[in-house]
């Protein structure tokens, strides 16, 4: 029991000690709801007065809030037509410029009433500019769809013509090895051909000493024969 009862003691210590912090607190912190002043001191305006201010101000700023808004009202309304005439002619421009065979025109600014010199930031849809021209031939651009048609059909073309240079590419290459087969072929032929030109001519020389070596023993038969002629007479017949 006496450990609980210290406890508590010491639990009620700083229970106390909080309470009166908070109570220091709230005095030294504390809201001056009306107006006071010190002794010796500056005058300290009351919150009371503060909100009384500010309830005046925000009054005359919802006076003249209210004043305004009839004017504007009205000046808003007489504009809404020129804003319906804009969207109109903007959706026209716009639709022109994705379908039109003349989609891009250069736009006009309105004129500055105060400085004709000078053009406002809003566009002059009552003209337009001219064409804005581009390739191929300096030609008028198209609006945005036939631009993709076009792009369409250039694209299917190249794909077309990539293919038939890839086929041309393999068609090349074939052309090549078949080239180098047949160039293959001629070095052999012009390897056999030299070889029949070195028979030809190891058989015309052949033919050239076969004939002098019969001219040349015909020769030394006859001479042979006409000397046993005349060493060796015929004999008598019987």
């Amino acid at each position: 029991m006496t450990a609980i009862g210290k406890l508590l003691v010491f639990l009620n210590l700083i229970v106390g000690t909080a309470i009166l912090s908070w109570a220091v607190g709230v005095y030294t912190q504390r809201v001056e709801w009306i107006d006071r002043t010190p002794e010796g001191g500056e005058k300290i305006e009351g919150e009371i007065t503060r909100l009384r201010a500010e309830i005046e101000r925000q009054a005359a700023r919802a006076a003249l809030a209210t004043r305004e808004w009839g004017p504007r009202y009205k000046a808003l309304a007489a504009y809404e037509p020129f804003r319906d005439q804009r969207q109109a002619e903007f959706a026209r421009r716009l639709a022109e410029a994705r379908t039109g065979a003349a989609g891009f025109r250069e736009q006009l600014y309105l004129p500055d009433p105060a400085d004709p010199a000078k053009t406002l930031s809003l566009l002059d849809t009552a003209k337009e500019g001219n064409p804005v021209k581009g390739p191929p031939g300096d030609k008028p651009l198209q609006g945005v769809v036939p631009l993709e048609a076009t792009y369409e059909a250039n694209r299917k073309e190249a794909e077309r013509l990539a293919k038939e240079s890839y086929d041309l590419v393999k068609a090349s290459e074939a052309l090549g090895r078949e080239a180098e087969v047949t160039r293959l072929r001629v070095d052999k032929q012009k390897a056999v051909y030299e070889e029949l030109l070195d028979e030809a001519r190891f058989l015309e020389a052949f033919e050239v000493n076969w004939y002098e070596q019969l001219v040349t023993t015909q020769r030394r038969k006859a001479q042979l024969e006409n000397r046993l002629k005349a060493d060796y007479p015929p004999w008598p017949a019987p």
